[in-house]
């Protein structure tokens, strides 16, 4: 279970409570920090996250773009850092960098992608010149631009600049532009919102739909009215200094959440608005556990520009001395005080009445109206506790005995020590392949049954799906093998009885085994 730390927002109302001050109706509440590891062998991964991290459903899954000087692309079975699988295709998929006399020399990088239609992508990029010719320094005028993909995300056209500062680069390099921007779409007013930095927070906007040059308005003077090639600028009202904004719309606030890093102190601020130009008073949500500098948070639910009341926000958490930084994640939950809707949970996957043909499926369930963190959530089949999760997104991988009707239902447990049920959800499970029947073979896998810290493994030739569960039947591990000879570190997981599931395309087997 993870501890909680309460941030409150606003400024309708003051008293004190046991965990702190309250300030008005809104809430944020916090998970202690985890880190974040590279699931896609990233190559740039120890200077990631360097700005606004992107990512949208596809039909199988969702599409990552990872940032640094250059873009890369991955697949994955969720929205989440944490469930990218791979790189596709495993080369930079936009930007580049070398010693040439363009605003780009610097390096160039996605930082918000959206669908237009099918597989056509509208990509919003950050740009670095770092002056001509290069010399050892690395010192940015920044601007923003806009670029065009037919293929999802795999190819990109030339970019070309849409937002650049109203001061002329000076020839003596210093750190300066418009640049470390997010981009929204606006669904109440059919615009788009580029949120940049110059210093502080600016904006602008576009009504075309494919956010081409000369259709950016910025904002000046409480109107979008300067051009965004070298237009005058007014900063975004109530904000403070800083940089990478990341802004979403809260479908449990219904309001504009955004985050971003202050440069003194170097930490982490929240606020909300309900119009996306004027935001109320920034609270510091996350500071560094370094010492250093906490930066470029993107907060992902739905996607990076759409959450619920519980999400994940994502940061760098960077030395003082910029010598290394750590990737982190924390759970962060929305509370509106003043919401007096029922608490509701939810099961969002299986869809009742479906029928799975496979051996299992994963439960995933989520809530609305919470009045207080989630402690814990409870996974039942056929009335039968199956299995708990405290870690958002709240999910249990469940592997049946055998085919037939299966009746599921969630609890959630709130820190007030509430319980909150799920409707119940029917569906049928079926071990099928298309038309061909998924059968128990006990001759896919020999393994060693009593093991130390390596589980050896040896299978019958092809590829197969390997995963292992603890006795609640959570997934502590899963790998895609194709050698006939595996041997697998478990040394990290705590003593105890572990189930092994092997499948092919055809059958499946179940082992035992004793961790000592």
């Amino acid at each position: 279970m993870h501890s909680i730390v309460k941030i409150f927002i606003g400024s309708l109302l003051f008293f004190f409570i046991d965990t702190g001050i309250v300030c008005g109706q809104l809430q944020i509440l916090l998970s202690d920090p985890e880190a974040v590891m590279n699931p896609v062998n990233y190559p740039h991964f120890a200077y990631f996250p360097d700005g606004h991290i992107s990512v949208l459903p596809d039909e199988d899954g969702y599409i990552m773009f990872w940032a640094e000087f250059e873009s890369h692309r991955s697949i994955g079975t969720s929205q989440f850092v944490e469930d990218q699988t791979s790189l596709e295709p495993a080369n930079a998929v936009f930007g580049r960098r070398g010693n040439f006399d363009t605003y780009d020399n610097g390096g160039s990088w996605l930082m918000s992608v959206f669908r237009i239609e099918g597989d056509s992508l509208i990509g919003f990029f950050h740009a670095e010149d770092h002056w001509y010719p290069h010399t050892s320094n690395n010192i940015a005028w920044k601007s923003l631009g806009v670029t065009y993909s037919g293929d999802e995300g795999k190819t990109w056209s030339e970019g070309n600049q849409i937002i650049t500062s109203p001061k002329e680069k000076p020839e003596t390099p210093e750190w300066g532009g418009s640049g470390d921007c997010c981009v929204i779409w606006d669904h109440i007013n059919n615009r788009w919102i580029c949120y940049y930095q110059e210093h502080n927070i600016y904006m602008a906007v576009s009504e075309d739909p494919k956010g081409v040059p000369g259709s950016w308005k910025k904002y000046y003077n409480g109107a979008f009215e300067e051009p965004g090639l070298g237009g005058q600028q007014t900063k975004v009202p109530g904000l403070i200094p800083g940089a990478n904004p990341s802004v979403h719309w809260n479908t449990y606030l219904e309001k504009w959440v955004m985050v971003w890093h202050g440069w003194s102190p170097a930490q982490i601020y929240l606020s909300v608005s309900e119009d996306a130009i004027n935001w109320e008073t920034p609270q510091s949500i996350i500071v560094s556990t370094i010492s250093g500098r906490a930066w470029y948070p993107t907060i992902i639910g739905i996607t990076d520009v759409e959450a619920g009341q519980i999400a994940k926000i994502y940061y760098a958490d960077i030395a003082s001395d910029f010598s290394f930084r750590n990737f982190e994640t924390r759970t962060i939950t929305f509370i509106d005080e003043q919401n007096n809707e029922p608490a509701i949970a939810r099961i969002d996957a299986p869809a009742d009445g479906s029928t799975i043909n496979d051996i299992g499926f994963i439960i995933k369930t989520s809530a609305d109206n919470l009045k207080a963190g989630v402690n814990e959530v409870e996974f039942y089949v056929n009335d039968i506790l199956v299995g708990t999760d405290d870690t958002y997104p709240f999910e249990l991988e469940w592997i049946a005995e055998e085919s037939g009707e299966y009746k599921i239902q969630t609890f959630i447990i709130d820190n007030n020590n509430d319980r909150i049920a799920s409707d119940i959800v029917n569906i049928t499970l079926n071990y099928t392949v298309g038309i061909k029947k998924l059968s128990r073979n006990s001759d896919l896998a020999w393994i060693t049954t009593v093991v130390e810290n390596t589980l050896t493994v040896n299978m019958q030739a092809g590829n197969k799906q390997l995963s292992i569960y603890d006795l609640l039947s959570n997934k502590v591990f899963s790998k895609e093998l194709v050698n006939e000879h595996t041997e697998i570190d478990v040394s990290g997981l705590s003593p105890g009885l572990y189930f092994l599931l092997i499948k092919n395309d055809r059958s499946f087997q179940t082992l035992k085994f004793i961790k000592r």
